[in-house]
Parts: C-alpha cells; structure tokens; sequence
C-alpha cells in the first residue's frame, strides 16, 4: 500500500515537472515571438522613414532643377528703341546720339582738289567766299567718324552761323577778321588748328605740289584729344537741337515730290560750277566739279549724297569787296532726291537759330534718310534741272 503511494507521488512530481516546463517554454516561445515582431516593426518604421526621406529628397531635387531650368531661360525684354542721327535719320549708336556734331572748313579751291575724308561727312555745306571760290563746311557726327581729312582753311563768319544752326564745334586754321570777331563776340567753341600743334599735321607731298596753305590734315583722333583737354566745353547738344529736317523712316525712301531732276547744275560763280548726276542703282548723286567727278582720295570715288538741297539767296560784296555778306535769314529753293526734285521754302535767322526747310505752301517737307549735300547760292543764278 505504501508502496503503491510513493510510486503515484513520483509520479504527480514528474507531471508536475513536465508541466512547469512546458509552461516556462510557452513564455519563453511568446517572448521570443514578440521580440522578433518588435524587431520586424522596427526595421518597418526604419524603411518607412527611409523611404520618406528619399522621396522628399526627391521631390527637393526635382524643384531645384525646376527652379534652375526656369533660371536658366533668357528673360524676354522690349526691343531697344530706334535711334537715329540728328543729321541723317539714319540709325545710329544712343550713346553717340546726344555728342555735339564736329564742322570742319575745307578747302575748294582747285588747286586744293581732290580732297581726303570728305565722303565720310554726314552733311556738306558750300557757298561762295571771295573771289568767286567757294568752301564747303563738313559736317560729322562725333570725332569718331572722322578719318584723315584735309584740306582745311580759314573760317568764314557765315560758316559760324551754319555750324552754330547745328550746334557744331568748328574746326579751323585761322579766319577772316569777321569771323573771329564773331567767334569772340559769341564765345564760340570752336578749335583753330593753329593754336593746338598737336591737332594736325601738313602734308608734305601737298606741301610740296599745291603750296603751304593747302597742306593742313587732322583726324577725329587728333581733335577728340583737343575737346578732351576743353572740361569745360559742353559735350552734347543744346535741347533745343532736334533732327535737321522732317526725315522719313530709314527705310522709306520716295523721290521728291516734282519733276525730274536726274542732272542738277548749281552755278555759284564764273569760277565754279557743281553738277549733281543720280545714280539710280544706289539712289544717290554724284557730284563734279571743274569739268570732273569730286574724288575722296581715301575712297577714290566720286562723293555720294542721298538729299541735295539749293537754297538761293541774296549774296553781296562785304568789307570793300573782298568778302562775301550771305543772308541766312530765309528764301526759296529746291530739294532733290531720287530722281526728282521740288520747290521748298527755307529758313534760318541768327547764329543758333537751326536751319528749317518746309514746302512751297509752308508745310512740313518729309526728307529721305542719308547724307545731304547744302549748297547755298545767289537768287541771281539760273539752276538748270535736266530730267
């Protein structure tokens, strides 16, 4: 009997045993089974994040490239507006547009021909001076677009009111005494060439062949260095200079309104005669004189000219006969282009005053873009216009 509890008691002690076993290695599978899911959801929450940043990442990159992209692009702007010369209504750089023009006396004499440089000239002023010779009066844009020019002579007095029309600095060498006396008078800005040595030079080939007188060169590079020692010389124009005439588009060229005029003579005295031809392939006038083309030695052609422009007048003798008195007040005359030309109306008046041409009815006279050729000449002589 005895013996028969002691073997149920071990036994109840084995299944004991088992079962606290089997207990423990249910808690230790469940720890093990929830450490591993907390892992695993660790590692989630790990590639999550992960992921997050990268596609946030992403995106940042994508946006810059975006932003750079747009960056990069030209930004459009308006087109920058047209300048044009006040001298020829053609297009030219804004920062030139406001320099005041440079006017420079040239000599015409015949044994002074042919000139050098003066086919670069925007205009050209010519009437007589004395003796029945004539000047003409050069006028360029800025010093820039001068090249080497020559020859040049005295002033004139009414070559001082031409300039002053344009607000020109007048170049010369010397002057009757009228002309300085003005120049004085009017505190004109103007560069005798023989006061500034360094300003020209004469040529000894001219020198040798036409005489002294009409040997003098300059360039614009030799008188810019003179208007850079005037500080107190105004460098751009009055507000008051506006364009010389009523000019057409650059592009819209038209004759004048008249009658043909292929062949042009301009009679200035018994001494010299300028004839104007049309070229129509290049829609300018050639000009000759003494029974010849002018030739620019520095092109060796003939000079060129879009607009011609005759402005009659009266012209008498001054100071006992040897100078000329010219009236610049106003008259008529005539302007030429393309083959044709038209009865205009002109005036001026005082120094400063501009020059203004209308039409024979007094209105606005439109003007092709380019280069003009003025000659100024007596009411007396007969202008011949072939057509």
């Amino acid at each position: 009997m005895r013996a028969s509890r002691m073997f149920n008691q071990k036994i109840m002690n084995i299944n004991l045993r088992q079962a606290v076993t089997a207990a423990l290695f249910v808690v230790l599978s469940f720890w093990l089974l929830t450490s591993a899911s907390g892992c695993a959801g660790d590692e989630t929450t790990s590639s999550a994040a992960e992921n997050t940043t990268q596609e946030t990442t992403r995106e940042t990159t994508k946006a810059t490239t975006t932003v750079a992209t747009i960056t990069a692009q030209p930004t459009p702007t308006e087109p920058p507006p047209q300048i044009t010369s006040r001298l020829t209504g053609l297009l030219m750089d804004a920062e030139d547009v406001d320099r005041r023009p440079i006017a420079v006396m040239i000599n015409n004499i015949r044994k002074a021909t042919p000139q050098i440089g003066i086919a670069a000239a925007d205009i050209i002023f010519e009437m007589e001076v004395e003796g029945g010779i004539t000047r003409m009066l050069a006028v360029f844009q800025n010093t820039d677009i001068i090249p080497e020019l020559g020859s040049i002579r005295s002033a004139r007095h009414n070559y001082v009111d031409l300039a002053g029309g344009l607000d020109a600095i007048l170049v010369h060498v010397g002057g009757s005494y009228a002309a300085n006396d003005q120049m004085a008078r009017q505190k004109t800005e103007h560069i005798d060439l023989g006061l500034f040595s360094a300003a020209y030079w004469r040529d000894e080939e001219w020198r040798t062949q036409r005489g002294m007188e009409h040997s003098v060169k300059t360039t614009g590079e030799r008188l810019q260095a003179v208007l850079d020692e005037k500080t107190s010389w105004r460098t751009d124009v009055r507000d008051s200079v506006g364009p010389l005439f009523n000019f057409r588009e650059p592009e819209a060229f038209e004759p004048a309104d008249g009658s043909g005029a292929t062949r042009v003579t301009v009679p200035y005295s018994r001494y010299i005669t300028a004839v104007f031809n049309y070229d129509s392939d290049r829609k300018v006038y050639t000009k000759n004189q003494f029974g010849s083309a002018q030739i620019d030695l520095a092109t060796n052609e003939a000079i060129a000219f879009t607009n011609i422009f005759v402005l009659q007048t009266t012209i008498v003798s001054y100071d006992g006969g040897v100078l000329r008195q010219i009236d610049l007040s106003k008259g008529d005359g005539f302007y030429v282009s393309g083959g044709r030309m038209q009865p205009i109306r002109w005036q001026k008046g005082d120094t400063d005053d501009p020059l203004a041409v209308t039409t024979a009815d007094g209105q606005p006279l439109p003007v092709n873009a380019g280069k003009s050729f003025i000659s100024i000449v007596s009411k007396n002589q007969t202008i011949r216009f072939d057509p």
